[in-house]
């Protein structure tokens, strides 16, 4: 437990569920521009578009927290030598 370092994908991690977030509300913007749906379909779609950015809220809310604790715990990042 004592050499336990802080892993560099946590800061990717929350930039990528970013991108998903922007990516979601793209993809349905189109996809709802682009096809006739029915108003059945549209309160199913919208059903699922809401529960899919609740789930992208909960992780990034997990990885802030993850974040929070690293710096509690005091996890350093790791260095790689510089070959001579």
């Amino acid at each position: 437990m004592k050499q336990m370092r802080k892993c560099d994908a946590t800061g990717s991690i929350l930039a990528e569920l970013e991108a998903v977030r922007a990516d979601i509300k793209t993809v349905v913007i189109c996809t709802l521009k682009n096809v006739e749906v029915e108003d059945e379909q549209v309160v199913a779609i919208a059903s699922f578009v809401f529960l899919l950015m609740e789930v992208v809220g909960k992780v990034e809310e997990l990885g802030k927290e993850v974040v929070e604790l690293g710096a509690v715990a005091g996890f350093t990042t790791p260095t790689t030598p510089l070959p001579s």
